[in-house]
């Protein structure tokens, strides 16, 4: 699948704008421990996760766009909270247009939202974050 560069270009400039990327702690949802999406890839899969500080856990995704709710065990949301006060939102490369099929992440987490592409440069701390999302998406 081949995107036309100006077409990746406008796709990266709605991202950074939705997501603000580096922006300062803007105030997130009070029931919401974290917000992540994952797009793209070879067929432009989108999967959005929210995970509430009651331990609710909301995942939207899939071929079919279905949605799932979840209660998470205490033992999950203590690995997952542990897992975000480690990650280093703030040291993921920036996010850059020139990398086709790859999957983009988006993080919302106190505050502070973050953007980036699947690559080599993200710390291992946002990596394991990403693990643990990912095994509550069931993906």
């Amino acid at each position: 699948m081949k995107i036309a560069p100006i077409a990746l270009a406008a796709l990266a400039a709605a991202l950074l704008a939705a997501c603000a990327c580096g922006a300062a702690a803007a105030p997130s949802h009070p029931g919401r421990l974290v917000d992540f999406t994952r797009s793209g890839g070879l067929a432009g899969l989108q999967l959005r996760v929210t995970v509430r500080r009651d331990g609710r856990a909301t995942i939207i995704g899939g071929r079919r766009d279905a949605r799932r709710h979840r209660r998470l065990r205490s033992r999950t949301m203590r690995h997952l909270r542990r897992a975000l006060a480690a990650a280093r939102f703030d040291r993921v490369p920036p996010f850059h247009a020139g990398c086709v099929d790859c999957f983009v992440f988006a993080v919302r987490y106190r505050g502070v939202r973050a953007a980036w592409n699947a690559g080599p440069g993200v710390p291992r701390s946002v990596q394991v974050a990403v693990a643990a999302l990912m095994r509550i998406a069931g993906s």
